[in-house]
Order: C-alpha cells, then sequence, then structure tokens
C-alpha cells in the first residue's frame, strides 16, 4: 500500500466530517486539495471510502472501521507526544460533545465558564445527541456525550452524573396553578404541549406513562422549547419539563410550576466516552471539568 502517514489527518478529518470543504476547512488546505487527497486515499485503499447519499456523504463499510483504528491511532500519537505534560492554559484543543437541549441551557453555560478561566484557548463543538450518537462517540467523531438515556453502546465507558426530575408548568390562571401536586388522572384530563425528543415524543415521560396503558393528549408539538414555553402563557395546555430548566426558563412569566405527577420517576443524566481516550491527557482533563461543574448540580432534586 502506497501510503503517506502524514494523509492520517486528513483521512480521519474526511471520515469524521463526512463532507470535503468541512475537512478541508478543518485541516487548514483547499478544498480541490483535499478533494485530491481523497481520491489518493480510495486509490491507497482500494475503497470509494465515501459514497454519495442524496446531499451528503456516507461512510463504505471499510471507511467504518478505518475511522475507529485511524482516530485510535491519532489519539495514542498525541498522548505520546504529550506525555505527562499537559497545561490546560496552553490547550488549544476542541472539544467535541454530543448532549440535549436541557444539558445546553443547565450545564454547557457552567462547563464554557469553566473553560474561559481554565483553558482560554480551547473550545467546545456541541452537536444534538440522538440514536447515533453511541456510534459516533465509537466512532471518533464525537469525544464524549451527556446522555439521559438507559442504553448505550458496549464498549463506550459511563459514568452518572447527577439525577433530575419533572414539573409541570402551567399559565398563572390555569386550574391546576394553585395544586400542591397534580395526580395522573387529573393530569391526563388536559391537553399536552410536547417537546419532540424522540420521534415526536418526550421519551422518558412518555414511556412510563404507555407502560400505564395510558398517553396524554397533545394540542401542540414542537421541537422548540422557547416556543413551547410561551404557549403556555396563552394556553391551557401543560408543558413537562426537567425542574431545573423549568426554573431557568420561566423567569419573568405569567406561568406556574407545579409538581408533576408521582409516576414520572426521576432520571439519570450520565457522561459516555470511549475508553481509547483515556490515554489523552487533555480529554482526562475535559471530563474532570464537566464532572466538577455537573457535582455543583448532583443534589437530587426534592419533589415537593
Amino acid at each position: 500500500m502506497d501510503l503517506d502517514l502524514n494523509m492520517m489527518r486528513p483521512l480521519c478529518a474526511l471520515l469524521e466530517e463526512r463532507h470535503v470543504s468541512n475537512a478541508a476547512e478543518r485541516c487548514g488546505v483547499s478544498q480541490p486539495a483535499m478533494s485530491r487527497t481523497l481520491e489518493r486515499l480510495r486509490t491507497a485503499f482500494g475503497d470509494d471510502l465515501l459514497v454519495r447519499s442524496g446531499r451528503t456523504y456516507e461512510l463504505t463499510p471499510r471507511a467504518g472501521q478505518l475511522l475507529a483504528e485511524v482516530r485510535d491511532i491519532l489519539d495514542r500519537i498525541d498522548a505520546a507526544v504529550a506525555g505527562n505534560r499537559f497545561e490546560p492554559r496552553n490547550c488549544d484543543a476542541v472539544f467535541r460533545l454530543a448532549s440535549t437541549d436541557y444539558i445546553s441551557a443547565v450545564l454547557l453555560p457552567r462547563i464554557l465558564l469553566d473553560l474561559q478561566e481554565n483553558a482560554p484557548s480551547a473550545s467546545l463543538e456541541l452537536t444534538m445527541s440522538g440514536e447515533r450518537t453511541p456510534e459516533a462517540v465509537s466512532a471518533g467523531r464525537i469525544d464524549a456525550a451527556i446522555v439521559s438515556a438507559d442504553d448505550t453502546l458496549v464498549g463506550l465507558n459511563r459514568e452518572k452524573l447527577f439525577d433530575e426530575d419533572y414539573v409541570c408548568l402551567v399559565a398563572s390562571h390555569h386550574a391546576l396553578s394553585d395544586r400542591p401536586r397534580i395526580t395522573l388522572n387529573r393530569y391526563l384530563e388536559h391537553r399536552h404541549i410536547v417537546i419532540d425528543v424522540a420521534h415526536g415524543m418526550q421519551p422518558p415521560i412518555d414511556r412510563p406513562l404507555a407502560a400505564r396503558g395510558v398517553r396524554r393528549y397533545v394540542g401542540y408539538r414542537t421541537p422548540f422549547l422557547a416556543s413551547a414555553v410561551f404557549a403556555v402563557t396563552s394556553t391551557s395546555m401543560v408543558l413537562t419539563i426537567p425542574r431545573r430548566l423549568a426554573a431557568i426558563c420561566t423567569g419573568g412569566l405569567p406561568i406556574r410550576i407545579v409538581p408533576a405527577p408521582r409516576e414520572l420517576d426521576t432520571f439519570t443524566y450520565r457522561l459516555e466516552w470511549h475508553p481509547r481516550l483515556e490515554a489523552s491527557a487533555a480529554h482526562r482533563w475535559f471530563r474532570d471539568r464537566i464532572r466538577t461543574v455537573a457535582s455543583k448540580l448532583a443534589v437530587s432534586p426534592k419533589r415537593r
């Protein structure tokens, strides 16, 4: 195989970005130069690596295997060069994190402040977590994920960060606004605003209800948190969201926070990463900063 080892980083960029122009920008070269590199890589590996699917590219099976291997090699090289020397203030790494709208509001501002104070040259890229997030972490496209899902890909490291529970938001004049707690029956009598987290549902809410053979009557379904919150103020619908998020997004609005039915259990946010990043001092430090920030949220919310 005629392969220049200097092509490992462009190869990794192409397979992670699945986009020639984005890979070129990431490597600091022109788009035509990266296109030529892709052709050289295809010839060297005897594989298309990236195949067009509509307006995007998908990895071939061989490319999927290569990505994990190349990412592992580059991480080990970086770790070997750095050794035990790691100075956060000199760190210019781009940390790639996948998580939810909730984490972006509740935890990410604190993480960004922590990075600004301790590693001012580092940066953070956040992507929305989804069904393919474990695969992206495994492949090296994402460095870590903060997720609430109970299932994870075999081979990933995971640890608990903190617990959360749900509350209901209603308009200040709503019939439920003065209730110390909403019973499940009363909860189901009303129309609901549902934030489309996955397939039109909020799984941590809808799954326990489905297990009891009941479901919410949906009056408004939206992917946008801000839209959902503002809809509460002008309707008689109920919005169910995590307690800490409710405390952040309702300030100054004519909204009441009411404890959700007891049947809606608490849920856990977890940090997940691939074992190969254990060798990276920068990524170990980054995960430790996430733990430190999350520990300030770790006291379980009190359900009144």
